[in-house]
């Protein structure tokens, strides 16, 4: 077979065109701001390769299937966490041995059973009113971070 600018042409049409039909395919399929859609379409329909490698790694969104398994995975670990916090406040365990008062007891289990408020100890707040100093401070502490 004799490969002329006319057999070539005609093949970089069709899989020009199969590109095309995957890019709307893989782009519609997820709901989706209609910017992102048109600029997704764009990229997979100007640079074939380069654009689906791209779009596995920054264009895929979640299914509402994984959003579901992720929360309901969350949520067994809650429970879980709650059902050990309700042990250990039944034994005497959970509150330190300086808040051992009947009132912080009845709060910590006022928390656990209306709002599944898990109890935490040791932490710090600091209120920011100034958004320069917020930001210096995150930054410091992303710089400082261990994980």
């Amino acid at each position: 077979m004799i490969w002329t600018w006319d057999i070539i042409r005609r093949i970089i049409e069709v899989l020009w065109l199969i590109n095309i039909g995957f890019a709307i395919w893989t782009v519609f399929r997820s709901r989706r701001d209609i910017a992102a859609t048109w600029a997704w379409l764009l990229v997979l329909s100007v640079f074939p390769i380069v654009g689906f490698i791209l779009y596995m790694f920054v264009g895929r969104q979640l299914s509402h299937d994984d959003i579901f398994t992720i929360q309901e995975e969350q949520a067994k670990y809650q429970n879980s966490f709650l059902k050990k916090q309700h042990q250990l406040l039944e034994k005497h365990e959970l509150l330190p041995q300086s808040n051992q008062k009947p009132r912080a007891r009845m709060l910590a289990n006022l928390n656990l059973n209306n709002d599944e408020a898990l109890l935490t100890f040791d932490n710090r707040v600091e209120v920011f009113t100034d958004g320069h100093a917020k930001f210096e401070q995150l930054i410091d502490d992303i710089n400082h971070a261990k994980k």
